[in-house]
């Protein structure tokens, strides 16, 4: 087996003729229209119920924050007994379930 130099192994890498390669590139600019309705800030029952519309989803994602949290909590409480420092895990884990179960009233 022959062995190649670093400078013998460039040149056979580039023997043979150049190879071309055709390259169209198109450039374009498109501006969509759409509607977008506004609410009248006027309307009070309007404005009352998306405040409470948002204020609902708000505490939903909390809720689901929370309840990842809390699931975290109890994988890494797992870990934690094995290392002698589960009670630190039961406590934040009690805590967030306090936090859980106000907020999902």
């Amino acid at each position: 087996m022959k062995r190649l130099k670093l400078n013998e192994i460039e040149k056979n890498l580039w023997q043979g003729p150049l190879k071309t390669i055709p390259v169209e590139v198109t450039s374009e600019t498109r501006t969509i229209v759409a509607p977008y309705f506004l609410s009248s800030p006027d309307d009070e029952e309007r404005a009352k119920n998306r405040a409470d519309r948002q204020a609902a989803l708000k505490r939903a994602v909390l809720l689901d924050e929370l309840a990842r949290m809390e699931a975290g909590l109890n994988r890494a409480r797992g870990h934690a007994y094995l290392l002698g420092c589960a009670e630190e895990f039961e406590s934040m884990l009690q805590m967030v379930s306090r936090v859980r179960s106000r907020l999902g009233r």
